[in-house]
């Protein structure tokens, strides 16, 4: 039986190196009282829909913010 011929490497590699990072989302888990979370959720049905995970983000951005600023 003939030998096969090793593929040749992509070029594909490279092109990840090349192109600029994506921000990536990662799943986080927080613990916290129930009361809160309710409430929680009653203002992110005002701010953001009803989007829980928006309306945390928007409020560690604006802490982040804050922290910068004083």
């Amino acid at each position: 039986m003939p030998r096969m011929k090793k593929p040749v490497p992509r070029k594909q590699a490279h092109k990840a190196k090349k192109t600029p990072q994506k921000q990536s989302l990662l799943s986080a888990a927080v613990s916290i009282p129930e009361n809160l979370y309710l409430e929680a959720l009653l203002r992110s049905e005002e701010v953001a829909d009803g989007n829980f995970s928006l309306y945390a983000r928007m409020l560690i951005r604006r802490d982040l913010a804050n922290s910068k600023a004083a």
